[in-house]
């Protein structure tokens, strides 16, 4: 067989499914379908994976909120228990000083601003409201 007829062989089957190209267009659909199932499965996964941070946020606000809300309450109620009922806690050591670190303890707590949880200033009150905690712990001997 010439040269020539060789080519118009191939040529000729090129179109055909039993020709040199066959099953190639068939495994090009199947990468095709690999890429775009890859796509795909990656934007499920960015979307959940957003959807559960969201989430797992919220429940770590959540829980931190409550320990810090724990935490200033237990401030704010054991200094005005003792600022109310002075004479029944004989063992504590109050002089002025340390009844002016208790309420202001109880003032910086209700006045601590809320409504930006995320300003820094928030987190500086807090840490203002624990070394005033400490002060007064430690003017009332203990």
């Amino acid at each position: 067989m010439a040269m020539e007829d060789e080519l118009d062989e191939l040529s000729a089957g090129m179109g055909r499914l039993d020709g040199p190209r066959a099953g190639m267009d068939e495994m090009d659909q199947l990468l095709g379908m690999e890429a775009q199932w890859n796509e795909e499965g990656r934007a499920a996964g960015i979307r959940d994976g957003t959807k559960q941070g969201h989430h797992d946020g919220r429940e770590l606000g959540i829980s931190k909120g409550h320990e810090l809300g724990q935490e200033l309450g237990y401030y704010s109620g054991c200094a005005s228990a003792w600022l109310q009922r002075q004479e029944s806690f004989p063992s504590l050591h109050f002089t002025p000083r340390s009844t002016k670190s208790l309420q202001s303890v109880v003032s910086l707590v209700a006045s601590l601003p809320l409504d930006d949880v995320s300003d820094s200033k928030l987190s500086d009150a807090i840490d203002q409201i624990r070394a005033k905690w400490k002060a007064s712990l430690s003017q009332l001997g203990l």
